[in-house]
């Protein structure tokens, strides 16, 4: 047997769910059985800020920082690309 708590939230949700599919005749009990199920099912565990952010730090692509990027690309260039890259004091 139900709780009266519980039946008021699968009729609730039964109802919800008629109006959702359009109000149609006959699928009452369709409608009672489907809201149980929904009810019935734990809520998923929330997640706590921490380990969303520590998730988000593990997921995400580990790049070099802009100055540790311009370093390894002058080591790949060699010394002559990078006297030409600098700009010059005359011209300034």
């Amino acid at each position: 047997m139900m709780d009266a708590a519980f039946e008021a939230q699968v009729r609730q949700r039964a109802y919800e769910i008629w109006v959702d599919l359009g109000r149609a005749d006959g699928e009452a009990q369709d409608h009672w059985i489907a809201a149980e199920r929904d009810l019935s099912v734990p809520p998923a565990k929330p997640k706590t800020a921490r380990a969303a952010l520590s998730k988000a730090k593990t997921a995400a692509p580990k790049t070099q920082p802009l100055k540790t990027a311009k370093a390894s690309a002058a080591k790949l260039a060699g010394p002559k690309a990078i006297a030409a890259a600098k700009p010059s004091r005359a011209s300034v």
